[in-house]
């Protein structure tokens, strides 16, 4: 009786040679499957045209692109031979256009202020065209930004961190003149995400 491990060695060959046999007749199915391993081989020597041409090289054939134009499929609906007439079915749908343009534009500003310089700060606005996300830094005692957003709320969020002397950073989001969010650091070194 074979010893047990070498059994397994011989069923993961077998497998990984069966594996490799299915990507090799694969890849023989799909390059044949359109045409395209025809045209891709050299083109046979044709008999030469007589006349004025017999020195012209034969034109190697070119591929035939395929039709992208649609139709519009037709709103009524007809049914085969033999069964009833379909009605015809008026549904409103989704009116469709993209988020921006179905969506009212709003407002957003972002102010920081603190009694000492604030490093760097940095920002993500994902629904605003012009300041979807960035960095400032050494931006003084005081920074803002106004910028316009779409959608839901929670549309900013907005990362700094205090200095070493523990002044806190205040940082008020508003969106159409409400404020979503006031909140300030603590301590010195404070970290603050704040989101509104």
């Amino acid at each position: 009786m074979a010893p047990r491990h070498s059994t397994r060695r011989t069923r993961q060959r077998w497998t990984a040679a069966g594996l490799v046999i299915a990507v090799l007749l694969l890849g023989w199915w799909w390059t044949g499957r359109d045409g395209t391993a025809e045209t891709s081989r050299p083109q046979e020597p044709t008999a030469a045209p007589s006349g004025d041409d017999a020195s012209s090289k034969p034109k190697p054939r070119k591929r035939k692109k395929p039709d992208l134009t649609f139709s519009t499929p037709s709103p009524t609906v007809t049914a085969p031979s033999g069964l009833p007439e379909l009605p015809d079915v008026d549904l409103p749908g989704l009116p469709g256009g993209s988020l921006a343009g179905d969506v009212p534009p709003l407002e957003l500003r972002i102010s920081l202020s603190s009694a000492s310089p604030i490093g760097t700060v940095g920002w993500v606005i994902p629904t605003s065209r012009s300041d979807p996300d960035g960095r400032a830094d050494d931006v003084g005692r005081s920074w803002s930004l106004t910028t316009t957003v779409y959608g839901r709320p929670d549309y900013a969020r907005v990362f700094l961190q205090a200095g070493p002397t523990g002044d806190p950073i205040t940082c008020v989001i508003s969106v159409d003149g409400k404020v979503t969010e006031r909140t300030a650091t603590v301590g010195p070194y404070g970290a603050l995400m704040c989101q509104g």
